[in-house]
């Protein structure tokens, strides 16, 4: 997966810009802003312009296709630190201290 921004939404066009960086599957060595169909238009309307995403892209039948894609927001930061929390409580971790 390769992380990017949105830039354009095109509902209608079911298509998506997004700013990205390389994409090594499609040769892609460099970042750059591109159109990509979306291979599902259901897609389009979970995201907007200014998001941050993870996607995968493929090349189908020549058209460069986002074939899935999440948001990534502080919110995934936020979860993860409550996941750690709550294991260090339970005690699935324990804190060790080289200081004496």
């Amino acid at each position: 997966m390769v992380d990017g921004q949105v830039m354009k939404v095109g509902e209608s066009a079911g298509k998506i810009t997004i700013k990205h960086g390389p994409i090594k599957k499609l040769d892609m060595g460099e970042g750059m802003t591109m159109v990509f169909r979306a291979s599902d238009p259901a897609m389009l309307k979970q995201v907007k312009s200014g998001d941050n995403i993870r996607f995968d892209a493929e090349n189908v039948i020549g058209q460069y296709t986002v074939a899935k894609s999440r948001r990534r927001n502080s919110g995934d930061f936020v979860a993860a630190c409550r996941r750690i929390n709550e294991r260090l409580l339970n005690g699935a971790f324990q804190w060790r201290s080289n200081c004496q």
